[in-house]
């Protein structure tokens, strides 16, 4: 008897054990799962601001055009227009010919077709003051090469064995001098000067003031403003 009402309490508590702790867990699923949904939209949100972050700094260079001959990868991918790829070609392209003059010149490059050109032209600009910069720039950034060479025959010239004032006779040294100077800016400038004086020749002196018997100039300008590329001189 005394073990019959033992079963019958032991039922009871845990009968209700379980009507107590079934709420209790149900509170806590329904918890749980109000906490993942409010995660669930704070990161919504979140992402949210970030687009419309990206989009109105985009609006920005509407009013305020992105200089692409000073724009970094970063500033590139804040339009939302250009693909990694295309980011690449353009920083080689700058890279290796220097600053952009002109809009036009993006049809060079790689993957930059009519379309996408379209697209990003109302965002950003070059050329105008920037590529007037840019050009002197060219004058002052480059390489410079000189080289001289001097020679003499140690035997006296026929020219010099003369002793009244004809045509044949030499009027200066037996000393000929030869000097060549270049400058040149990647592939968009190049300029030079060479200038030489043969022996027996006057330099720097009556009949040649002017210093050596012979110059030579030539200039080379690509991609300056409305020049698409100029040669003047001897080449």
């Amino acid at each position: 008897m005394i073990r019959y009402h033992l079963f019958k309490v032991t039922s009871l508590l845990l009968i209700a054990l379980t009507l107590v702790c079934q709420p209790l867990s149900a509170q806590d699923d329904r918890f749980l799962e109000t906490e993942q949904q409010l995660e669930r939209a704070a990161e919504k949100d979140e992402q949210f601001m970030e687009d419309n972050t990206d989009l109105e700094e985009r609006e920005h260079y509407r009013s305020h055009p992105l200089d692409i001959n000073r724009a970094t990868e970063d500033d590139l991918k804040r339009l939302l227009v250009l693909t990694s790829l295309q980011i690449e070609h353009f920083l080689q392209y700058r890279k290796l010919l220097g600053k952009l003059v002109s809009i036009y010149e993006l049809q060079a490059i790689p993957y930059w077709g009519p379309d996408l050109i379209k697209k990003i032209l109302p965002f950003i600009k070059a050329g105008g003051e920037e590529g007037y910069t840019a050009v002197v720039h060219r004058f002052s950034s480059g390489e410079s090469s000189l080289l001289s060479r001097f020679s003499r025959i140690p035997e006296r010239s026929k020219g010099y064995l003369v002793q009244n004032d004809s045509s044949s006779r030499y009027l200066g040294s037996g000393l000929r001098m030869f000097f060549k100077y270049k400058y040149s800016y990647k592939n968009l400038l190049q300029y030079g000067l060479v200038a030489e004086k043969d022996a027996g020749e006057p330099f720097l002196k009556e009949g040649q003031r002017y210093g050596f018997d012979f110059y030579s100039f030539h200039l080379f300008l690509r991609k300056a403003g409305i020049v698409k590329a100029a040669a003047i001189g001897d080449y």
